[in-house]
C-alpha cells in the first residue's frame, strides 16, 4: 500500500540543480532495491540532517517525505531524514 507522500511543488533552476548535486554528493544516500518479481528494482534517495531547511528544499524539488529519528544519546539533536523512491523513468 502506498502512503500519501507529497509531490514536488517547485521546478529547480540550474543553480538549484547544482546545489542539489553538491548537497547529495556529500550528504545523500543512493540505493536500489529489487525483488524476485521486479528485476528492474526501485531507486531510493535519502539525506539526513539536523537542520530541516535543506531537506524541505529537496522535498519542494522532488517530493518525498521527511521524518524524524530520535537520538538515543542525551544531548544530541534528533536527525531528520528526507527520502524519495520510485521506478526509474524509462526503465521498462
Amino acid at each position: 500500500m502506498r502512503r500519501n507522500v507529497p509531490n514536488a511543488t517547485r521546478i529547480p533552476t540550474e543553480v538549484d540543480i547544482a546545489w542539489v548535486a553538491g548537497f547529495l554528493e556529500r550528504e545523500g544516500h543512493f540505493r536500489r532495491s529489487s525483488t524476485s518479481r521486479d528485476r528492474y528494482g526501485t531507486e531510493h534517495v535519502s539525506a539526513g540532517q539536523v537542520d530541516p531547511e535543506p531537506l524541505c528544499k529537496l522535498q519542494e524539488f522532488f517530493g518525498g517525505g521527511i521524518h524524524k529519528k530520535k537520538r538515543r544519546t542525551w544531548g544530541l539533536n534528533d536527525i531528520l531524514y528526507w527520502t524519495v523512491s520510485g521506478e526509474r523513468p524509462g526503465s521498462r
